[in-house]
């Protein structure tokens, strides 16, 4: 399991006491290892202590003093408890041990995390025996337990589900998918979501917005931060294009384009003051092949032209 990132050492004694803001609250709800956490209080809630009769034992504890008095052990009779603390020690330690033995169970390796560094892609096969195909420059998480099997995704990956009766879900910081067994695309960076579905039904929710959109195979569903939600038929050029090797962007802002491009190279592309990176443009660029993918991506922008040195690319007007 990941190392927690939590923003104060408070957070957990506040979110089991029910203290946690609205805003906290469904942060940490998005997080992949939440799950887990719940397990834990559900499974503690669930141990009880041994019964433990304090006046009988007292009762016992006096009994024993008389007989040590009577057999001369004066001595021993004045020191009694150690004698009880013997006598609960070991209810002690077995509580101690079902605790660390439970929190080892429950957190086991079932969770994956990895980064995907920009100019390289990964498939990852999960636990449960689905796939993710994760795209460059991207956060992925993967947790699962008895009741749900949760991903967490930071950035662009397709989704092979295996199909089970536990709830399989994507939460990333715009919203969450959830589905049962499918196969479905989530491009999830800066603050637009977009779902793709190519087989099977999912649902998205995105956050802030407690309505959820059901798409199915052929559809898309997508929102921008400050943006309406919007449902369409998916293209199954613009989202899915990447597992075949190219970038497509159908009327999308030019920063879109060129992080991708810095995604995909690992490459650096200035930005000069004078370029307008919210423009909207079409264009299409291969992911294995850089000198190509600059012409094809950047030619269309009016007004300036372009150089590579080395892995940083510069603009400059045209004169």
């Amino acid at each position: 399991m990941a190392t927690p990132d939590f923003k104060d050492d408070t957070f957990l004694a506040r979110w089991l006491s029910g203290e946690l803001s609205p805003a906290e609250q469904e942060e940490f709800r998005l997080r992949a290892d939440f799950a887990g956490y719940e397990r834990i209080v559900e499974h503690l809630g669930r141990m009880k202590p041994p019964a433990f009769d304090a006046e009988a034992e007292f009762g016992k504890l006096k009994s024993k003093q008389a007989s040590l008095a009577k057999g001369g052990a004066k001595e021993r009779a004045l020191h009694p408890r150690p004698r009880l603390l013997k006598r609960i020690w070991p209810w002690s330690v077995a509580a101690a041990v079902a605790l660390i033995l439970s929190f080892w169970f429950l957190m086991r390796p079932e969770a994956a995390s990895f980064v995907t560094a920009n100019g390289a892609q990964r498939t990852a096969a999960l636990k449960d025996g689905s796939t993710a195909q994760v795209n460059a420059g991207s956060e992925f998480g993967f947790i699962v337990t008895d009741t749900q099997r949760t991903a967490s995704l930071n950035g662009e990956a397709y989704f092979e589900v295996e199909k089970s009766t536990i709830p399989f879900v994507v939460n990333t910081k715009q919203g969450s998918v959830r589905v049962l067994g499918t196969s479905f695309n989530v491009y999830s960076r800066e603050d637009r979501l977009a779902v793709s579905c190519t087989s099977g039904k999912v649902s998205v929710r995105f956050v802030g917005d407690p309505q959820d959109y059901p798409i199915g195979p052929g559809q898309s569903v997508s929102r921008s931060l400050g943006d309406t939600v919007v449902l369409a038929a998916a293209t199954g050029t613009e989202q899915l294009d990447w597992l075949s090797g190219k970038s497509v962007f159908v009327n999308r802002p030019l920063k879109e384009i060129l992080d991708e491009l810095e995604r995909q190279y690992d490459i650096t592309v200035d930005r000069p003051a004078g370029l307008d990176v919210q423009e909207t443009y079409t264009v299409t660029f291969k992911n294995d092949d850089l000198e190509l993918a600059l012409e094809q991506a950047l030619n269309p922008i009016p007004g300036f032209e372009y150089e590579r040195v080395g892995a940083v690319v510069s603009f400059r007007p045209l004169e």
